[in-house]
């Protein structure tokens, strides 16, 4: 199961980022807890967990 610190390593914006940078930062941010995981998935929830890895890929991709 993840823990409940995923968000440990997200900042409070200033207001001073775009949209765009936030949500950059944010999917950035998901894919390394993605990532960091990915050893530790449930077999029986492996394809709902691929999916969301290989989109988080595609988002490394254009980030």
């Amino acid at each position: 199961m993840l823990e409940n610190n995923w968000a440990s390593g997200l900042t409070i914006s200033s207001g001073a980022e775009s949209a765009d940078e936030f949500t950059t930062r944010i999917i950035k941010h998901l894919s390394e807890i993605l990532e960091g995981y990915s050893h530790r998935l449930i077999v029986s929830h492996g394809g709902v967990y691929s999916a969301l890895i290989k989109v988080s890929g595609l988002f490394n991709r254009e980030a």
